[in-house]
């Protein structure tokens, strides 16, 4: 849950954010069956719902996590919405994927060759972008960053200069493989 505030700016800033202690701890358990059930069965759903797009080119991964960043924030129906397309434990399941994924890449690096690493690098990155109209509360700044070890930043979103900034961010994640992921700023409404 998020409360507006005055201030505007037009440059995006990283949030300083020093992690507090959260009330109840969160406890990471290995990734378990139902876990895995629940990615697979949301992977599956939502390829069948794109696969008849023109070459259709998603992660049902990067979508589960940055769905699972946005879940962090929800209650009442909301979150019960999330947890029907997700799982009931979609928090511990992303909080098990994100230690499980660099530790399978650290484990395939061993035995990829370097070309083979050059043609299909694998690497999770993650980032929360919030309007400056919006406060986070501190418990999801703090949850963001230690389960997705997300980046945060905060700016105008809907201004020329934070679409240069996302596409910025992105490119050098993907290592200039998606040079523009926005091509427009993002709508007014969106915070």
């Amino acid at each position: 849950e998020v409360e507006p505030t005055e201030q505007v700016t037009e440059t995006t800033e990283p949030v300083v954010h020093e992690p507090q202690m959260l009330e109840e701890p969160i406890v990471v358990k290995p990734l378990e069956v139902n876990d895995e059930t629940a990615v697979w069965e949301f992977s599956h759903r939502m390829l069948q719902e794109n696969i008849n797009e023109t070459n259709p080119v998603l992660s049902p991964v990067s979508a589960y996590l940055a769905l699972g960043m946005v879940g962090l924030g929800a209650k009442g129906d909301t979150l019960a919405e999330f947890e029907t397309t997700m799982g009931q434990g979609m928090q511990n399941t992303a909080a098990a994927l994100m230690r499980v994924i660099p530790t399978w890449m650290t484990a395939n690096a061993a035995t990829d060759t370097a070309e083979e690493m050059k043609i299909a690098p694998l690497t999770v990155a993650n980032s929360a972008w919030v309007d400056d109209t919006m406060n986070p509360e501190e418990a999801w700044l703090t949850e963001v960053n230690s389960i997705y070890n997300a980046e945060i930043y905060q700016g105008v979103l809907s201004s020329e200069g934070t679409k240069k900034d996302i596409n910025k961010w992105v490119e050098n994640k993907t290592h200039s493989l998606i040079k523009e992921f926005l091509s427009e700023p993002l709508d007014t409404e969106t915070k």
